[in-house]
């Protein structure tokens, strides 16, 4: 498949992939800067991602990577909000390499299959509560962050029906950072 570039509302398809090579570091042959990262990231899920891999070629790069996945990571949503969020996303960008990664890991984190079903295909998920979220993400994604009140209501929605999730004034940040990010 070509690497897929979008531009406004249009996509662009183009071989720019076939014009560049990737070393795919190992924590063996990774600038020095990249080693600890990639070392951390195979004892974690007992194998590096070739994500990974390209990325410690510019060490701070991989530790932007690795700081903004933690911080997903530490937020006070479940592992399955984290994944709709990132999910939600990887879709609406149109990165088929981001989808399958975290569908693997929505596995390894036990997101039920409905919702992967779901988040995959780009329709509604059954429970309400992620199904705000997603659209909550998805508003972000396409208005780039600028989301009126409408769009905030669909969080408040999220997160009223989730007191476990109510932080501070800043639960939204892991859909802030995905979407700067994914």
């Amino acid at each position: 498949k070509p690497w897929c570039v979008r531009v406004g509302s249009s996509r662009i398809e183009a071989n720019i992939m076939t014009d560049y090579t990737f070393t795919i570091h190992t924590p063996e042959n990774a600038p020095e800067g990249s080693r600890a990262g990639l070392e951390g990231a195979k004892k974690k899920m007992g194998m590096v991602p070739n994500l990974l891999g390209v990325l410690a070629g510019a060490p701070s790069a991989l530790a932007s990577y690795q700081a903004l996945s933690g911080a997903i990571a530490s937020s006070s949503f479940t592992p399955t909000e984290q994944q709709v969020v990132l999910i939600a996303t990887s879709v609406e960008n149109d990165c088929r390499y981001c989808v399958a990664a975290h569908t693997t890991i929505s596995k390894g984190a036990r997101v039920p299959e409905d919702v992967l079903d779901s988040l995959r295909s780009d329709t509604p998920i059954a429970d309400s509560k992620l199904e705000a979220l997603r659209q909550f993400t998805l508003a972000n994604v396409r208005k780039k962050g600028w989301v009126e009140a409408d769009d905030h209501n669909m969080l408040k929605k999220f997160l009223d029906a989730n007191s476990g999730a109510v932080a501070d004034d800043h639960d939204d940040m892991p859909v802030f950072l995905a979407r700067n990010a994914w």
